[in-house]
């Protein structure tokens, strides 16, 4: 049987694409996907999915601060953490720490509320030269004109032996509610001073900070958080401490305009800048809200050298400074003592103390 050769099949190639049109399809792909870019992008950066420092839609640091001074003047109740701790160098080593955590109701000016848990240890030596390790805890109550203090550990060396020389129990101390003595309208007339609309425009109006630097973004307790390095200016503070104490001293009793008239708010402003100066320069963090614009934590921390204040001082004290805010506005539930201890039955020889009445605010007018 012949075989029957199969003629191979010719395949003719595509027509190949012309230049410009393969270039052309290629320029408005690029265009398209970066149309859609550009679009994503700055939907991205406008819902500030991403909020780098150089996005236009990011607040300036200014901008974000004047709010935060404003929206926490608003502010009517509210909870806080804070921590103090104080490293004292040579001569006299010892380490000092703080904590303070609390509510706080002002709802009512008239009758502010807040409840406070003291915390307080020191482990050093003393100008004695004697090593102390002293501790202090406490609850601290303010209702209205009422004020309580609750002692449930005190051990601090050299208060317990004046206490023994005076006679006074230290078992009484501790336990137990005590309560100063009820104050008079000069107490009120305090808090209305302390909560007025001028005091407030003095506080929001003085800029006494510069913006050093936009740090990264943080987040507290989940909520993101804008995160400035400010540096107080020394001579607005000075200014700003004088006009407060200008103004409170307007709005206060006879006896204390008489002890700020005796000082000068001249020379009280003159002493905070030149103490300040001595210190140097102070920096601070912050830490604010991007939903709600309220201040959620602060946190420094600054050598102090003795010496540069006084020359006749040595040491060294390195201070870090820490707090936390929290529940803002929130219902805050302080109930009254009822079971209590008047401090003037502890202490009856605070009547003799000069200037007692005044100080309390206790003093018949």
């Amino acid at each position: 049987m012949d075989s029957i050769s199969e003629q191979p099949s010719i395949i003719n190639p595509l027509p190949p694409i012309p230049a410009k049109k393969s270039t052309g399809k290629l320029i408005k792909a690029v265009i398209i996907f970066a149309v859609l870019g550009m679009i994503g992008g700055s939907t991205v950066l406008a819902t500030r999915i991403w909020d780098p420092f150089w996005s236009p839609f990011r607040p300036s640091p200014k901008k974000i601060l004047t709010l935060m001074f404003e929206k926490m003047q608003a502010v009517k109740s509210s909870h806080i953490e804070m921590k103090i701790n104080v490293e004292m160098k040579s001569p006299n080593p010892g380490k000092l720490a703080i904590s303070l955590s609390g509510d706080s109701d002002i709802n009512n000016p008239k009758e502010i509320k807040s409840e406070t848990n003291l915390e307080l240890s020191f482990i050093g030596q003393m100008n004695s030269g004697i090593m102390e390790n002293n501790s202090l805890k406490a609850k601290i109550k303010i209702i209205g004109q009422e004020r309580y203090f609750n002692i449930s550990e005190l051990n601090i060396a050299s208060l317990n032996a004046i206490f023994t020389m005076m006679g006074i129990d230290l078992g009484n101390l501790t336990g137990s509610w005590i309560k100063f003595p009820a104050g008079n309208q000069s107490v009120e007339n305090a808090q209305e001073v302390f909560l007025s609309e001028q005091m407030q425009k003095i506080i929001s109006e003085s800029q006494i900070y510069v913006v050093k630097k936009q740090m990264p973004d943080q987040k507290i307790d989940g909520q993101k958080m804008y995160h400035y390095l400010l540096a107080i200016d020394n001579e607005k503070t000075a200014q700003l401490t004088g006009d407060l104490i200008a103004e409170a001293t307007n709005q206060s009793n006879p006896y204390q305009q008489e002890i700020i008239g005796i000082m000068g708010v001249g020379a009280i402003k003159g002493m905070m800048l030149e103490f300040l100066d001595k210190i140097g320069e102070i920096n601070a963090e912050f830490f604010i809200g991007k939903d709600d614009n309220l201040l959620h934590g602060f946190k420094m921390e600054k050598n102090i050298d003795l010496n540069k204040i006084n020359e006749k001082m040595e040491g060294v004290y390195n201070i870090n400074f820490e707090t936390t805010n929290s529940k803002f506005n929130q219902p805050v539930k302080i109930e009254a003592v009822l079971e209590y201890i008047d401090l003037e039955e502890l202490f009856p020889l605070f009547k003799s103390v000069p200037f007692y009445g005044s100080i309390l605010g206790t003093e018949e007018q």
